[in-house]
């Protein structure tokens, strides 16, 4: 029985090829079933009671009635949502849950999920936020003016300019007369009698 031996240079593209394909399984298995964003955001604060809850996920949710549950609960640990979660309708990504019927959210508030994925891949956490009517968000002030322009910088883009010129011309006079061809292109030749 023979051997077939593998070069030096192949086993190590093999291996780097291995390597590369075990980090990218590592890192999308890493990534994947994972809250990527809410509404309203983790720990954020408001200053209303919010009409819903948003949460949206990496991958798309598992439609099967029952599946996906959320549960708001208040401070006092009561369940304070209508029981109805439901994936959006426009984006198999998105569960929806409302407050129950009637019910001003106020105080710190916890949101419970669990989801499973169409990968069948579940998910079981929990995010909060506060609600306080009486919270004013900062207002930020952006000054859209430019800040003056100092002496400084014009004479420093004046002086740019003209080394540029001085390296053209230089350049030019180099190309033109040092290499010794100091007629024009657009010079007719000269006729011989």
């Amino acid at each position: 029985m023979t051997m077939t031996r593998i070069g030096l240079p192949l086993r190590f593209f093999l291996i780097l090829i291995a390597t590369v394909a075990a980090l990218g399984l590592y890192s999308s298995l890493a990534q994947a079933d994972e809250l990527l964003e809410s509404e309203p955001h983790e720990n954020e604060t408001l200053n209303h009671s919010p009409e819903s809850i948003i949460l949206t996920f990496d991958e798309p949710l598992l439609l099967e009635p029952g599946v996906n549950s959320v549960a708001i609960v208040n401070e006092e640990g009561e369940r304070i949502d209508d029981g109805q979660a439901q994936i959006s309708t426009y984006s198999k990504r998105t569960l929806v849950v409302r407050p129950a019927p009637g019910y001003e959210i106020e105080g710190d508030v916890g949101v419970y999920y669990s989801v499973t994925f169409e990968s069948g891949a579940t998910l079981v956490n929990a995010m909060d936020f506060t609600v306080d009517l009486g919270f004013e968000p900062p207002v930020l002030k952006i000054d859209r003016r430019s800040p003056p322009r100092s002496s400084e910088s014009i004479v420093l883009w004046t002086f740019v300019i003209l080394a540029a010129v001085a390296l053209f011309t230089t350049l030019g006079y180099y190309l033109r007369f040092a290499t010794d061809n100091s007629r024009s292109s657009v010079d007719l030749p000269e006729e011989d009698h």
